[in-house]
C-alpha cells in the first residue's frame, strides 16, 4: 500500500483519476519531515495540513490533483477496489517522534481504460488512521513506527467539561453547550 498523487477530473467530487504517481510521506525527504522542519518548534503544538496544502506541498497542483492511499497492486482488469482520498493530516511532533491522525474518504475505483480510473463513493463518510514516525523537531530517521494511540474503543459524544464551542462538538454535544 502507498500514498499516491493523482490527477482528477474534479477535486470536489472526483469521478475520474489518472496519472497516479508515488508520494512519500515518511522518510527524511518526505512530506511530513519537510512540513515539520518548516514549522520548527511550533510543530510541538498541534498542527494540521489541509488537503489543498498537502497537494501543493507535495508538488501537485491545487484544483487538479488529490492525494490517495491505494493498494500497491492494481486490481484485476474490470474489478473494482477501494481507495482512500486523504482529506487532512493532523499531528504533533516532539524532538524525536511525530504522531499523526489521517482523515480519509473511502472511494471505489475501477479501471475504465488503460491508466484511467473511474471513482465513486464507497458509502462511508470519513475514516481516520493513527500513524507515527521516528522523527521530529530535532530530525530523525522518519521511519514508520507503532502508534502510541492503540485504542480498542470508539468514543461517541464524549463529555463537555472543557466546553464545546467548535465543530463537531458544538452541534452534537451535551444538548447544545
Amino acid at each position: 500500500m502507498s500514498f499516491q498523487l493523482a490527477t482528477v477530473s474534479n477535486t470536489h467530487a472526483p469521478s475520474r483519476a489518472t496519472n497516479f504517481r508515488a508520494l512519500r510521506l515518511g522518510g527524511p525527504d518526505g512530506l511530513i519531515a519537510r512540513y515539520v522542519a518548516a514549522l520548527g518548534s511550533s510543530a510541538e503544538s498541534a498542527w494540521q495540513i489541509t488537503e489543498c496544502s498537502a497537494v501543493e506541498f507535495s508538488g501537485g497542483v491545487d484544483g487538479c490533483d488529490l492525494i490517495f492511499f491505494k493498494p500497491s497492486q492494481d486490481p484485476a482488469s474490470g474489478a473494482a477496489t477501494e481507495i482512500h482520498r486523504l482529506r487532512s493530516l493532523h499531528g504533533v511532533s516532539k524532538s524525536d517522534r511525530t504522531d499523526l491522525v489521517c482523515y480519509f474518504v473511502p472511494l471505489r475505483m475501477k479501471e475504465s481504460a488503460s491508466g484511467v480510473w473511474d471513482l465513486e463513493s464507497a458509502g462511508q463518510s470519513v475514516m481516520s488512521e493513527f500513524l507515527s514516525l521516528t522523527g521530529g523537531t530535532s530530525g530523525g530517521a522518519w521511519k514508520w513506527t507503532d502508534s502510541p494511540m492503540a485504542l480498542g474503543a470508539t468514543v461517541v459524544g464524549g463529555g463537555c467539561a472543557g466546553g464545546c464551542s467548535s465543530a463537531p462538538a458544538a452541534s452534537s454535544c451535551c444538548g447544545g453547550c
